[in-house]
């Protein structure tokens, strides 16, 4: 008796360790200002999922960083518009975690080419903004973790820019399963110029 009751109480505390594991901080509003796993948590760090009711548009800048090792899950909109030098979502190397993407990724510009001269073709430039991501990873060390588009979409304009970048190494896998559409000269939809330990699969339209 005494056994099977020190067994079942201690049941209780392995429970509550399981579930305060899979906490996260959810977003389910509009936010105007960029948000961030360290301090997801009222100010603590936490993994950060975006719901399907939920954005983030900030004027410029980074909408959402990965800084700490947890998990982003972006099921929302994520938007900036009219800023060069703009990310929606940031992934620091070095941490661990992984990034979940289902909803909509979009970095662009009110600017829309015209036909100016009326001979059937747009004139000017593509676009005239600059270094703008979708996805960015950055720094010297690798991400531990993956990143993972299984819907929604992913819009970028700009020139010298992406729609994924991985500039740090990746251990994971990158898998693009939505869509990825990139405007501006010398653009890519995914680009990775460090090593990436997984595998690189793209699968959307």
């Amino acid at each position: 008796m005494d056994r099977r009751w020190l067994s079942a109480a201690a049941i209780g505390p392995l429970l509550l360790a399981a579930g305060a594991a899979r906490a996260e901080t959810v977003i389910g509003d509009a936010r105007t200002t960029p948000v961030a796993t360290a301090t997801a948590a009222s100010g603590a760090p936490d993994d950060l999922r975006i719901s399907s009711a939920g954005s983030v548009k900030p004027t410029g800048g980074t909408a959402v960083t990965l800084n700490s090792d947890h998990k982003v899950t972006i099921e929302g909109e994520v938007a900036i518009t009219d800023a060069s030098d703009a990310t929606a979502l940031l992934v620091e190397g070095g941490r661990r975690g992984d990034v979940a993407l289902s909803g909509a990724l979009r970095v662009d510009e009110s600017y829309t080419a015209t036909d100016a001269d009326s001979d059937g073709d747009l004139d000017g430039a593509f676009a005239t903004g600059a270094r703008r991501y979708g996805v960015r990873t950055t720094g010297a060390e690798a991400f531990h973790g993956s990143i993972v588009q299984t819907a929604g979409s992913i819009t970028v304009e700009g020139n010298d820019s992406a729609g994924i970048l991985t500039q740090s190494a990746v251990d994971g896998s990158i898998r693009a399963g939505g869509s990825i559409s990139v405007l501006g000269d010398r653009s890519y939809g995914l680009r990775t110029e460090g090593t990436v330990g997984g595998d690189v699969v793209t699968r959307g339209g």
